[in-house]
């Protein structure tokens, strides 16, 4: 593969009562054994989720999952009782197995997108960030992002995106296996998954 190109409205998609999810991959009844992972990343999820709403305790294990909060306030609970705010990342370690919940901290619309990254790291731990998050050979970055080269997995949060001949826009994604260069419009915010 040289690079693919997801648009937003072919994910797949959850609605729930008090929030909704759109997959970038495969993700519970929704599975394509052609779109299960690209390299070590196996989800990247879009989440919306009404005042009130969240998700309540649930488990994880064998991954890092990195959470980067477009708007709203992000409750967490588990090895960590913290709120992330707009534009801070969280990290969560799973190691072996971990349980947490997540919450919608604020009176208005809370949307965040998680990378899930699988891993054999035993580590378990919860940190907030504002500085790129490093998983052996992979790094994810996210917020508004200078123009700069990749290779790895990229999507699109706000605004519009060229790569090479394609404009991405809010919700599309971008993989690829080649280094290529991508320019944000201004105040564009990305999640970039970037690998070797």
């Amino acid at each position: 593969m040289t690079q693919q190109v997801l648009r937003s409205a072919d994910r797949f998609t959850t609605t729930r009562d008090g929030s909704s999810t759109r997959y970038c991959f495969s993700f519970g009844h929704h599975y394509d054994p052609a779109n299960v992972s690209f390299g070590p990343v196996v989800a990247v999820n879009e989440e919306t989720v009404r005042p009130g709403g969240g998700f309540d305790p649930h488990p994880h294990a064998g991954l890092v999952i990195v959470t980067y909060v477009v708007t709203g306030s992000l409750a967490h609970e588990g090895i960590s009782s913290r709120t992330i705010g707009v534009g801070e990342i969280a990290v969560l370690r799973c190691g072996p197995g971990v349980v947490h919940a997540e919450r919608n901290a604020g009176a208005t619309e809370l949307r965040f997108v998680q990378t899930w990254l699988s891993t054999t790291d035993p580590t378990i731990g919860y940190d907030v960030v504002r500085d790129p998050v490093t998983v052996n050979d992979v790094t994810v970055l996210a917020g508004r992002l200078p123009e700069r080269a990749f290779s790895g997995h990229l999507f699109v949060a706000t605004g519009s995106v060229r790569v090479g001949n394609e404009v991405l826009t809010e919700g599309d994604t971008l993989r690829t296996t080649d280094r290529l260069r991508m320019e944000p419009s201004p105040g564009a915010e990305v999640v970039l998954t970037s690998f070797p």
